[in-house]
């Protein structure tokens, strides 16, 4: 049966820019990767941009509290309780193709953040410790690749089936983004990422956002074609 109740289809050329961008991302992604693990990652622009950010909120208690609360909205945590809410929904909803594609999304983003930490192993700038529970690696930044894709999938599921003015749904999508924003930026004013791990943590997302939605995109055209 066909999903009727979902707006219509991306366009095609959308969609070809979208595999483009993901492409783009995981090239540059491996290059960064490259750069870290042959320790040339920790340049001059690299360090001043942390040092910069980590120097906005130091010593200020109401500064670092404000942070801390944005960075939760991006944590492991919130990520699984938002892919978890999802997925249950879709499943109520036997919306099934689009379950399959939003597990894919959080399972791959969270499955590459794990191995790629303990692979390069890199360490976690001076005094993170302060804002982090318990010992843990720098590259890529979980936050900010979860966040990139929990709200990046979060936004296109209200798009889809929830949100129906164009108005609105532009809203949902500066919301979202200003959102995964914020979440990355407040790695950096916690010291507990460098400004590598970020990008890196953005660019994992953005590959694996790129993925769910195209691959939704492209399944429901073929059931499409194949009901026809």
């Amino acid at each position: 049966m066909i999903d009727v109740e979902r707006r219509d289809p991306i366009a095609l050329t959308t969609l070809y820019a979208m595999i483009i961008l993901g492409a783009a991302a995981l090239v540059a992604f491996g290059f960064l990767a490259y750069a870290v693990v042959h320790g040339r990652a920790l340049s001059s622009v690299d360090l001043r941009v942390f040092t910069s950010c980590r120097g906005t909120v130091t010593g200020t208690a109401a500064a670092e509290r404000f942070w801390v609360l944005v960075s939760l909205s991006g944590s492991p945590v919130s990520m699984t309780l938002v892919a978890v809410l999802g997925a249950l929904w879709l499943g109520w909803q036997r919306r099934i193709q689009m379950l399959v594609w939003w597990t894919t999304a959080f399972a791959g983003t969270s499955l590459f953040v794990i191995v790629l930490k303990r692979t390069i192993h890199r360490a976690r700038p001076e005094d993170a410790e302060l804002f982090l529970h318990g010992a843990s690696l720098s590259f890529p930044s979980g936050h900010s690749a979860g966040a990139a894709v929990g709200f990046g999938m979060l936004t296109y599921l209200l798009v889809q089936y929830r949100v129906k003015d164009d108005l609105h749904r532009t809203c949902v999508v500066v919301i979202a983004g200003v959102t995964v924003g914020l979440v990355a930026y407040s790695r950096l004013c916690l010291g507990v990422h460098y400004t590598s791990d970020v990008i890196a943590g953005l660019l994992l997302g953005a590959v694996w956002l790129i993925v769910g939605v195209t691959a939704n995109e492209l399944t429901h055209r073929q059931r499409v074609r194949d009901c026809a």
